[in-house]
């Protein structure tokens, strides 16, 4: 990165996405296919006939939105840690984007994430109620949320900038304060959404959904990551569950995370995602900070001038296969069972000998499909080893790590 920058990744939440982002934003991409693949695989949903070619308006479902949303950011930010040096001070994403934000920054799995976006998004889209929002435009929020106290039944559910607020709640009484605002010469624009997120309506998803991130593996943070609930960092995974829960019921306060990058001497953000969205609400709320977003060519090529590029390095393939075959011996076994040790550990191992014999003979460089082999034997091993998620996670990131492939293999840590 180059002399005094202080970065911050954001990432966009739901509303962003457009049919064909991912093909438009990614198509000079290598992995692009593989991680849609997966994340397909994983949801149960084939997001690339929504993302490509469904209509507008079914994409824009929440259940279908949101992992699509995901993958997009997720496999951007995977395509923007290979190509530069990258030290972010802090991530934070705009509601749904603060998954992404946790992925991205190693405390959530590629797997778990998509998991979790699937089931935020279903059971945000299977609450009860007649409940919709409004984006009030071109009034101090504080005249907003006194509108809001004296109507009930609505809330602030968004602090996008100065100028730009979000209201949630009943559909009478959004439609009450946006008569009540108009009259204040504010511009009140109905949101095509299917419900009231961030507002009292979402307690039944609240509840749902804290379930499945208590049920999620958390690590260790790579990059501090600044939440919608309160502004601050996150500092544990019993963190993520609180906060994450918390979210789904009160405002997302990214004014307030704005004013903190610029308190702790941010002075460039970049924006990962579809749109400008929060390209926007940063040039309103702080513009010391400079902001460029991934979706603008022009941005990009600015982007070329204030980070570094990597050096294209060859990853030791074949050295990751031979540490996989020396993990593979020295993690204690926990199983009793033969049978299950027989095909869970011998047979994997046997595989593994064989791949590195298959190359050690053709006397040419390993292939990245060899190494991803030998990462998915590996990972059969301990397992069947009953070796705890904790040990796993370490172990992968540390092979990775020897073999300089942290970045080309991400989506297998």
């Amino acid at each position: 990165m180059k002399m005094n920058t202080r970065l911050m990744i954001v990432f966009p939440g739901q509303g962003t996405q457009y049919v064909g982002m991912y093909s438009k934003l990614l198509g000079d991409y290598s992995k692009a296919a593989d991680f849609m693949k997966k994340a397909s695989e994983i949801s149960g949903l084939d997001l690339e006939a929504y993302i490509e070619n469904a209509t507008e308006e079914k994409l824009a479902e929440t259940q279908i939105a949101q992992p699509a949303i995901f993958l997009t950011e997720y496999v951007m930010y995977r395509q923007l840690v290979e190509t530069y040096i990258l030290n972010p001070v802090f991530m934070a994403g705009h509601s749904l984007g603060e998954i992404t934000a946790l992925a991205c920054s190693g405390a959530l799995d590629f797997e778990g994430a998509v998991k979790l976006v699937s089931d935020r998004g279903r059971f945000m889209s299977q609450v009860d109620g007649d409940g919709t929002m409004a984006a009030i435009i071109g009034i101090p929020p504080e005249e907003v949320e006194a509108v809001c106290q004296q109507v009930g039944r609505v809330v602030v559910s968004n602090y996008n900038s100065p100028v730009q607020t979000i209201i949630s709640g009943d559909r009478d009484a959004v439609e009450t304060a946006g008569k009540e605002l108009e009259a204040k010469n504010a511009i009140v624009k109905k949101m095509k959404v299917s419900g009231a997120f961030h507002s009292f309506h979402m307690e039944q998803a609240k509840d749902q959904f804290v379930e499945r991130v208590k049920e999620t593996q958390g690590y260790y943070f790579e990059n501090a990551v600044v939440a919608n609930y309160d502004a601050k960092p996150y500092s544990s995974k019993e963190a993520m569950i609180d906060k994450l829960g918390k979210q789904l019921v009160s405002s997302v306060r990214w004014t307030d995370i704005l004013k903190y990058a610029e308190k702790m001497d941010i002075n460039t953000i970049i924006e990962v995602g579809p749109g400008k969205t929060l390209k926007r609400f940063t040039e309103a709320t702080t513009p010391s900070i400079r902001c460029f977003s991934m979706s603008d060519e022009n941005d990009r090529e600015r982007i070329d001038a204030i980070l570094e590029k990597k050096e294209k390095t060859d990853c030791d393939y074949e050295k990751l296969v031979t540490r996989c075959m020396a993990i593979a011996v020295c993690i204690q076994n926990k199983n009793e069972n033969s049978t299950e040790y027989e095909n869970g550990v011998v047979i994997p191992y046997k595989k593994l000998k064989n791949l590195k014999a298959e190359i050690e003979i053709r006397q040419s460089k390993a292939t990245e499909e060899e190494a991803r082999t030998a990462v998915r034997l590996l990972h059969q091993i301990m397992d069947t080893k009953k070796a705890s998620v904790e040990v796993q996670k370490m172990r992968i990131h540390q092979l990775l790590f020897e073999t300089g492939t942290l970045e080309a293999l991400a989506d297998l840590r």
